[in-house]
């Protein structure tokens, strides 16, 4: 059974980013890096239920963007996933196609409550990753402090 899986035996996030599959791994290690390094912090890692099972979270503090909220990593072995919450708003003020294309299809699954969007997108390898991390700077503004 996979560490992912296993709600009663804590994994770290490098040894659940272990389980993914070569391409999938480096895509989302490199975003790790990325969130890491703009957001800051190591993220918490907690289980979201069968769901999202083990994800690491990141939360966007309101001097950081105003428009970003929420990173969350799940490192699922069948379908490596990153969600994301973000103002609505930023949807509706980019045209469909300044955000990639291979991102386009999540944005029909986002569910919006109130002003928040919720997006998920799948992680394929690195490609798929470096798109995603185009989207997320647009969110959140190199001028943005560190954390």
């Amino acid at each position: 059974m996979k560490k992912w899986s296993q709600q009663y035996q804590a994994a770290s996030m490098e040894e659940l980013l272990e389980e993914l599959p070569g391409e999938v791994r480096s895509g989302m290690e490199m975003l790790r890096g990325w969130v890491r390094g703009t957001l800051g912090g190591d993220g918490e890692l907690a289980y979201y239920d069968v769901a999202w099972r083990w994800c690491e979270s990141y939360t966007c503090r309101p001097e950081g963007s105003d428009m970003l909220q929420t990173v969350h990593l799940i490192p699922d072995p069948d379908s490596a996933r990153v969600a994301v919450s973000c103002q609505r708003r930023f949807f509706e003020q980019q045209p469909l196609p300044s955000i990639h294309k291979s991102l386009q299809g999540g944005l029909g699954d986002a569910v919006c409550v109130g002003p928040v969007a919720w997006c998920c997108w799948t992680i394929h390898g690195p490609e798929s990753a470096e798109a995603l991390r185009g989207l997320l700077e647009q969110m959140s503004p190199s001028s943005a402090p560190k954390l």
